[in-house]
């Protein structure tokens, strides 16, 4: 675990990334998408992923799989400079495949009672966390209600 000192250090040395995102979820649809670092070849430190829905309630898990299949590429962005030079691969709508490894399950609203801004939710701590670089990760957003949301998307990390 690294401290959000080293992290914002690493990103003054071009080494941070980022996606942050406006996307949709319709009504009664879940939406997969997939943080894919295994072609990476060193490790990936994260600051918490950041998921805000514009109105009411999505459920969020997030576990790491086998496989995955499909979807549609989102291109990072650099916090330094203009090209993302990343081995990373970031898709919204894809199948997830078999697995289901260290899965964990949020909940995020706009009436959420959540004590740091009562909607959203960063899902971890406030530290950054190394990420897997041998199974993918997906992230499964669920809305269970009758109307479409948007909601941001948002994830920082630094490859050393």
């Amino acid at each position: 675990m690294l401290s959000l000192d080293t992290i914002e250090r690493m990103i003054g040395e071009g080494k941070g990334h980022q996606i942050q995102k406006v996307m949709s979820v319709a009504a009664t649809t879940t939406v997969y998408h997939v943080l894919d670092f295994t072609a990476c070849t060193g490790k990936i430190y994260s600051r918490p992923i950041l998921i805000k829905p514009n109105l009411g309630y999505i459920t969020i898990d997030s576990y790491g799989v086998d496989s995955y299949t499909g979807g549609t590429a989102v291109t990072p962005n650099t916090l330094v400079g203009d090209t993302a030079d990343t081995l990373a691969v970031v898709k919204t709508g894809v199948t997830p495949g078999t697995g289901s490894y260290n899965k964990r399950e949020y909940f995020a609203g706009t009436k959420s009672t959540n004590q740091s801004s009562g909607s959203g939710i960063a899902m971890g701590d406030t530290v950054a966390k190394e990420l897997s670089t041998e199974k993918p990760v997906i992230i499964k957003i669920v809305n269970s209600g009758t109307e479409s949301i948007d909601y941001e998307f948002g994830i920082v990390w630094v490859e050393s």
